[in-house]
């Protein structure tokens, strides 16, 4: 078996065992209530659609996968806001040891790391360094040396995806900075300079701006901060700086945009092509080749009209037992992520994720209304 093969068999093998065994101990380690129940169906669905043989090829360990996130919506709440706290702390440990790689790194601490040159990146400039625990992505024309810039990259494949989980955590505690664990995970997110960190930090202030009808202070001076960070980059490295923010996101194509980002012109007449084909309902499937297209249309060309629809039934499903602002605020995200990076909302990470900020958020809430 291959490495991602090894690891499905070890994620379903070891989630049985915890629920038997959690049955076996407890006796209601599980609960079975009308959300769960949506859940579980819309989960069918969404098998049925992107995993079974149905409209495309068999996928073996993306079933082996959904099967065992099956079991883990039948957690009882204690199970789920534990298992979120862990998570999270998790995220802070691997946020302070990048942090403290980057700034050592800034400071020319000669840090022993092995450097390597990605064959997914497109940009030739691009280096990944190996610190041993983290990575930093690095751009310039060497990997050692000279005015490079360098992207926090945590332990995950690149600074967008660490982005993306950053961001969600935050949204998951509402931005609160009175929390030193936030700040944490606020200054890392920064420091991956990733375009999606910044749409999801852009859309959890303006989440408390709307529901709280006020400007805390820990927001005014998060909002300094990084007005003092636009102008030091501006006058010391403006071209970098750029480029760091935006430039590798809007360089694929003449007339990009952010929602449009890594699409070239190329693409968009294939996907006019493909709009007229008798596959727009099913799509194209997995094998199709779609380098560097990571937007919604590449989720559309894939998995068709059928595949979009589901994938937004199915978000919709999972953020339904929320009060009405949270469920707005987590699906404006996920449907960020979904128009910028589409092909991360295939795998049942991030909506493990979701399922568990639920549990969280309803717990918050109610603690609130106790207290009240």
């Amino acid at each position: 078996m291959v490495g991602s093969e090894v690891y499905y068999v070890l994620f379903f093998v070891t989630t049985l065992f915890l629920f038997i065994a959690g049955q076996f101990l407890e006796g209601n380690y599980f609960i079975l209530d009308s959300y769960r129940k949506r859940v579980l169906l819309v989960l069918g669905i969404f098998i049925s659609v992107f995993t079974l043989p149905l409209f495309h090829e068999f996928r073996v360990g993306h079933f082996i996968w959904f099967v065992t996130f099956m079991m883990i919506t039948l957690y009882k709440a204690d199970v789920l806001r534990e298992s979120y706290k862990w998570l999270r702390d998790i995220l802070v440990v691997i946020s302070i040891f990048a942090l403290i790689v980057w700034f050592l790194s800034i400071l020319s601490f000669p840090l022993p790391y092995l450097s390597f040159q990605p064959e997914f990146r497109s940009n030739p400039n691009d280096w990944y360094k190996v610190y041993g625990p983290v990575i930093g992505l690095y751009t310039g024309e060497t990997p050692r040396g000279g005015l490079g810039f360098e992207r926090i990259t945590g332990a995950f494949l690149e600074p967008g995806h660490f982005g993306i989980y950053l961001g969600l955590f935050l949204a998951c505690e509402k931005l609160k900075l009175s929390d030193k664990k936030n700040i944490i995970l606020l200054i890392t997110g920064i420091l991956t300079f990733s375009t999606a960190f910044l749409g999801i930090l852009a859309i959890i202030i303006l989440y408390r701006l709307i529901t709280e009808r006020k400007i805390e202070k820990n927001i005014v001076r998060l909002i300094g901060v990084m007005l003092v960070i636009l102008l030091v980059g501006v006058v010391i490295s403006p071209d970098k700086f750029f480029y760091g923010l935006f430039g590798r996101v809007l360089e694929y194509s003449t007339d990009s945009n952010v929602i449009d980002d890594r699409v070239t012109d190329r693409f968009i007449n294939h996907y006019k092509y493909f709009l007229t084909s008798p596959q727009v309902l099913t799509g194209f499937g997995y094998n199709i080749e779609l380098l560097h297209i990571t937007n919604w249309r590449a989720l559309v060309i894939r998995y068709g009209v059928i595949g979009g629809i589901v994938m937004l039934f199915m978000i919709t499903v999972f953020v339904s037992k929320l009060k009405l602002k949270d469920a707005i605020l987590l699906f404006a995200i996920l449907l960020l992520i979904v128009l910028h990076r589409s092909y991360l909302m295939i795998r049942p990470t991030y909506f493990i994720l979701i399922f568990l900020f639920v549990a969280k958020i309803n717990f918050d809430n109610n603690q609130i209304n106790k207290l009240s």
